[in-house]
C-alpha cells in the first residue's frame, strides 16, 4: 500500500488546506492544521521529505462552486469535498509542533505561486489526503520597474494612514515603511488584519505584481474611508450621549440654583413663565425699562406660554428672554473715589506715559466733582508693542471699572456691532451687548482693540455702526438689533487702540480723543525691563532675583544689540529666553545662582542682531551727524557731501525721497548765497559736480528734517571747514536760511545721547517740546535752539 501511494504521488504534491488566510510567495508563517485531510498530508510530506501545496478554503462553499474538471476522482458525495481555491503556493515544512491546546501547528517557508489541477484523494480512508499536480504560476514580466516602485511607496503611505486610524503599533508600521522588497512589504500588510481571506486570494491570483499593488492600494483606501466613517459615527454617538447627559445635568443645576435664589425648595416643575414675568417686573421696577418695552417683553412671554415646551419656537423665545434678562440693566460697579490710590496704580503698573496718566486722573477728578461718570472715549494710537492694551487694563483698575476687551481686527459685518435681527435663524446680540453681559455691569471699561483694522463689504460697515456707540449724545439710547430695547451706554468708558490712526474714518476719529503712545526711548525700555518685565519673567519661570540677576549693563546690551522695535515685546522675549536657559542650567545642577553680564548675554542669545548707529569718529570735512525719526525710535543719520570737478551735475544717493531731494536743492541754493562769508567760489555750481549721500543706501529716507544737516555738510565741503564730531542736528530749512520745527524730538535726542553726542542743534520753535525729552537726555546734552542756519553753522563748524 505504501509503495502504491508513493508511485501515485511522484508527479504531485500533498495539499494542505488552510482557513481564513492566504499564503504568499517568498514568505514564512505558521498556522494550525485543520482537518484530517491536511493533517495526513503533513505526515506524508514529513515521512517522504517532499514539499507541500498550500491552498485556502472557500468560505460558504457549496457543490455548485465545483466545476467538472475540479472534482476529485470518484467522489460525488458533498461530504467528501472541502472547497478550496486552485491557486496557492508550494512550501517547505520547517517545523511541526504541538500547541498548548493539543492541536498540530506547522511553520512553513512559502516559495512559489502555483495553480493546482488533477486533484486525487488517496484510497486509505484513515490516512487519506488530497494531492494534486502543481503548475508554476510565475508573475508576468513588468513593462516598467518605476511603476512598481511608485506603487510600492503608495501602498506604504496608505497603510501607515490606516494603521494610525486603527491604532496599529507605530513600530510595526515603521518597520513596514523601512522594507524595500515587494514581498517584504506585501506580506506583513497582508496579515495585519486589513484584508479578508477572499481579498487576499483575489490579489494572489492577479498575474502581475503591479496589479497586486494597485489592488492593494484600492482596498486600503476603502479601508481608510470605512475606518474614518466608523470613527465619525462613534464620536457623534458619544457626543449625543454626552450632550443629553450634560443637558440633564445643567437643567438639574439650574433648578437647584433657582430654588436657592428664590428661597424655595427645589422643584423639577418650576414654571419658566412665572420666572420670566418676575424678572421683567424686577427690571421695570428699577426704572430701566419704560411701559412700552415692558409690554413688548410680556407679549413675548405670552407667546412662550402658547408653545409646546420642547418646540424649536419655544427654545428661540427662551434664548431671547434669557439674553434680555442677563443684560445688566440695573447693575453697576462702584467707581473709585480715591484719586491718590488711582495715581499709585497707574504709577506702579506703567513707567512713563505721563500724558496718559494725567488724562486718566483728570477723568477721575471730573467724576468726583460732578458725581457723573460721563462717556469718555479715548483712542490710544501708537506702534505695536507699546503697551496700549495693558494701559487700558490699568485704566479700568484705576477707575474701579470692570474690564472687557472687544477685538475688532478683521471685522467686516455691521451685525457684529449691532447684533443680528431676530428674523434670522441663529441670530444673537452684537459684541457691545455681549461685552456688557460678560462684565455684568452697566459701567465697565470696554476696550475696542485694533479699531483701525476693521473692514467693510456688502454686509455693511462696522465703523459706521460704531458712530452711534462712540457718540456721547447718541449712545444713551443704543439699540441692538437682536434685543430691540434701548440701552444707556453713557456710563460706559470706551477706550480704543490703533496702530495707524489715518486708517480710521474721519467721522469715527472725530468722536474720539486721540492720545499718541509713541515708541519707547532707550531709557524707558531700560526701566520697563528692570521694573516690570524681568520680575514678571522671573515669576513665570520659577526664579527669584537672588537666583538670577540681570545687571544694568546687560539690560542695555540686550536693548541695543538684540532688539529694534517701538515697544518692548521683543525685549520681553529675549528676557524670557535668558530665563529659560537659566532654568536649564539650574535643573542640570551646574550652579545655584547666576549673574547675567553683557558677555553672558552673548553666550546665551547668540551673536548680536543689530549694530550701533554709524557716526563720525573725528572732526571731518563734509560729514555731519543728522537725526531721523523711525517707527522703532530715533536714529543717527550721517550725511556726506563731496565737491568734484565737473560741469554742475548734482547727484543725490542713499534712497532719498522727493521731499529730501528738494531739501538738498534748497541747501545748494542757500550755499551759493554764503560763498563770501565762508570763503569759497559762489559759482561752484558751474565748474563742479556736487554729490550728497545718506549712508545705508538700501533704507528709504524722506522728510524735510535733514535740511540743516545737508546744508551744513555742503558748506563744510565747499569751505574746507571741519564739522564737530560731537554735534548732531535736525531741522527743516527755507530758501532764506530760516530753521523750521520738526517732529519726533524726543526720539531723536535719545538717539543723539545714545551715540555719545555732546551738543544737539534743534529748531527754536521746538523749544516747548523739550518737556517731552527724557530727563537723562536733558541732563547729558547741550541744546542749541537755532532760528537761522547761521546759528547752526556757528555751532557746528570749527
Amino acid at each position: 500500500m505504501k509503495d502504491k501511494e508513493k508511485t501515485e504521488l511522484i508527479n504531485g504534491l500533498p495539499v494542505i488546506i488552510v482557513k481564513g488566510t492566504v499564503c504568499f510567495p517568498e514568505n514564512s508563517l505558521d498556522f494550525d492544521i485543520i482537518g484530517d485531510l491536511s493533517r495526513n498530508a503533513v505526515k506524508y510530506a514529513e515521512n517522504h521529505h517532499t514539499q507541500v501545496a498550500i491552498v485556502t478554503e472557500i468560505d460558504n462553499f457549496s457543490m455548485d462552486d465545483i466545476s467538472e474538471k475540479d472534482k476529485v476522482d470518484g467522489k460525488d458525495d458533498p461530504d467528501d469535498y472541502v472547497g478550496f481555491y486552485d491557486v496557492g503556493v508550494v512550501a517547505d515544512i520547517v517545523q511541526h509542533m504541538k500547541s498548548k491546546n493539543g492541536s498540530d501547528r506547522i511553520f512553513v517557508n512559502c516559495l512559489k505561486r502555483v495553480r493546482l489541477s488533477n486533484y486525487t484523494q488517496t484510497e486509505n480512508s484513515r490516512r487519506g489526503f488530497i494531492y494534486a499536480d502543481p503548475e508554476v504560476y510565475d508573475f508576468a514580466e513588468e513593462d516598467d520597474d518605476e511603476i512598481i516602485n511608485a506603487s510600492l511607496e503608495d501602498v506604504k503611505a496608505v497603510f501607515v494612514e490606516w494603521a494610525s486610524l486603527e491604532g496599529v503599533s507605530k513600530d510595526f508600521a515603521r518597520d513596514v515603511v523601512k522594507k524595500k522588497g515587494v514581498f517584504e512589504v506585501i506580506s506583513p500588510i497582508m496579515y495585519s488584519g486589513v484584508f479578508t481571506a477572499e481579498q487576499q486570494q483575489q490579489m494572489l491570483e492577479i498575474p502581475k505584481i503591479s496589479g497586486i499593488l494597485q489592488k492593494m492600494i484600492s482596498l486600503l483606501l476603502v479601508a481608510v474611508r470605512t475606518t474614518k466613517l466608523k470613527i465619525t459615527v462613534l464620536k457623534q454617538a458619544e457626543a449625543n450621549i454626552e450632550a443629553d447627559t450634560r443637558e440633564n445635568f445643567i437643567k438639574e443645576q439650574i433648578n437647584i440654583l433657582n430654588s436657592q435664589l428664590s428661597g424655595r425648595p427645589e422643584s423639577n416643575d418650576s414654571d419658566p413663565i412665572e420666572y420670566y414675568m418676575n424678572e421683567i417686573a424686577r427690571i421695570c421696577d428699577s426704572g430701566m425699562l419704560d411701559d412700552f418695552y415692558e409690554t413688548q417683553l410680556l407679549r413675548e412671554v405670552n407667546k412662550l406660554s402658547n408653545y409646546p415646551p420642547m418646540s424649536q419656537e419655544a427654545e428661540i423665545l427662551k434664548t431671547y428672554l434669557d439674553t434680555v434678562i442677563s443684560i445688566p440693566w440695573d447693575r453697576k460697579t462702584k467707581l473709585t473715589d480715591n484719586l491718590e490710590e488711582s495715581e499709585t496704580i497707574l504709577k506702579n503698573e506703567h513707567y512713563g506715559l505721563e500724558k496718559i496718566k494725567e488724562r486718566i486722573t483728570e477723568t477721575i477728578s471730573v467724576q468726583l466733582m460732578t458725581g457723573k461718570t460721563g462717556s469718555n472715549i479715548i483712542c490710544l494710537a501708537g506702534p505695536p508693542g507699546t503697551g496700549k492694551t495693558s494701559i487700558a487694563k490699568s485704566i479700568a483698575k484705576a477707575t474701579g471699572r470692570k474690564f472687557v476687551r472687544i477685538s475688532l481686527g478683521g471685522i467686516r459685518d455691521e451685525a457684529d456691532i449691532r447684533g443680528h435681527r431676530r428674523t434670522y435663524l441663529g441670530s444673537m446680540p452684537g459684541r457691545i451687548i455681549k461685552a456688557l453681559m460678560e462684565a455684568d455691569s452697566s459701567n465697565p471699561l470696554i476696550l475696542l482693540d485694533e479699531i483701525d483694522k476693521m473692514a467693510s463689504d456688502m454686509r455693511g460697515d462696522p465703523a459706521s455702526a460704531l458712530l452711534e456707540v462712540l457718540d456721547s449724545e447718541q449712545n444713551k439710547n443704543f439699540k441692538d438689533h437682536y434685543v430691540e430695547i434701548p440701552f444707556n451706554l453713557s456710563d460706559v468708558m470706551f477706550v480704543a487702540t490703533a496702530n495707524d490712526i489715518s486708517a480710521v474714518s474721519a467721522p469715527l476719529a472725530d468722536r474720539m480723543e486721540i492720545i499718541e503712545v509713541s515708541s519707547y526711548t532707550r531709557e524707558e525700555k531700560f526701566h520697563i525691563a528692570k521694573e516690570h518685565l524681568i520680575p514678571k519673567q522671573l515669576k513665570n519661570h520659577g526664579l527669584t532675583k537672588n537666583k538670577l540677576k540681570i545687571n544694568d549693563e546687560a539690560i542695555y546690551y540686550i536693548i541695543d544689540n538684540y532688539t529694534k522695535e517701538a515697544g518692548v515685546r521683543g525685549l520681553e522675549r529675549k528676557i524670557a529666553a535668558i530665563c529659560r536657559k537659566a532654568d536649564k542650567v539650574f535643573v542640570s545642577g551646574k550652579t545655584k545662582s547666576m549673574t547675567v553680564s553683557p558677555k553672558k548675554v552673548e553666550s546665551m542669545l547668540g551673536t548680536r542682531k543689530y549694530t550701533e548707529d554709524v557716526y563720525m569718529e573725528d572732526d571731518s570735512v563734509g560729514i555731519v551727524n543728522g537725526l531721523a525719526w523711525t517707527a522703532v525710535g530715533g536714529v543717527l543719520l550721517p550725511v556726506e557731501a563731496a565737491i568734484l570737478k565737473g560741469k554742475g551735475r548734482i547727484q543725490l544717493t542713499g534712497s532719498l525721497g522727493d521731499v529730501m531731494q528738494e531739501s538738498a536743492k534748497i541747501a545748494i541754493s542757500y550755499a551759493r548765497t554764503k560763498s563770501e562769508k565762508y570763503g569759497y567760489d559762489g559759482d561752484f555750481i558751474e565748474n563742479s559736480d556736487i554729490h550728497i549721500h545718506a549712508p545705508e543706501g538700501a533704507v528709504p529716507k524722506d522728510g524735510p528734517s535733514a535740511g540743516v544737516t545737508m546744508t551744513t555738510a555742503l558748506i563744510s565741503a565747499l569751505s574746507g571747514k571741519k564739522v564737530r564730531k560731537d554735534v548732531a542736528m535736525t531741522g527743516e530749512i527755507t530758501l532764506h536760511g530760516n530753521v523750521l520745527p520738526i517732529g519726533g524730538l524726543r526720539e531723536k535726542t535719545m538717539a543723539a545721547y545714545k551715540a555719545g553726542m555732546k551738543t544737539v542743534i534743534v529748531p527754536f520753535k521746538n523749544k516747548p517740546d523739550l518737556e517731552e525729552v527724557d530727563k537723562t537726555v536733558k541732563e547729558n546734552l547741550e541744546f542749541v535752539f537755532a532760528k537761522t542756519l547761521d546759528d547752526v553753522l556757528s555751532t557746528a563748524l570749527k
